[in-house]
């Protein structure tokens, strides 16, 4: 799925990576395994984009290093 947006959520010193897949309905927000980053979601997000608007989180211990996640901490 290659139409989202990219932003972060900055508290205090922290940032925190956002992937918004947009989407029709109720929010749900979708937060990886260990190990994992919020990319896990990509082959998820159309059916769940159907029903409801989509939002992955990614933390902080996961970022994509030299991804346009991690460019934009």
């Amino acid at each position: 799925m290659d139409n989202y947006i990219d932003s972060s959520i900055q508290i205090g010193e922290i940032s925190i990576a956002v992937r918004d897949f947009g989407g029709n309905g109720l929010p749900v927000v979708l937060l990886h395994g260990g190990g994992r980053n919020l990319c896990d979601w990509h082959r998820t997000v159309p059916f769940l984009s159907t029903y409801h608007r989509v939002v992955a989180l990614d933390f902080l211990q996961h970022l994509a290093k030299g991804s346009g996640i991690s460019k934009m901490m």
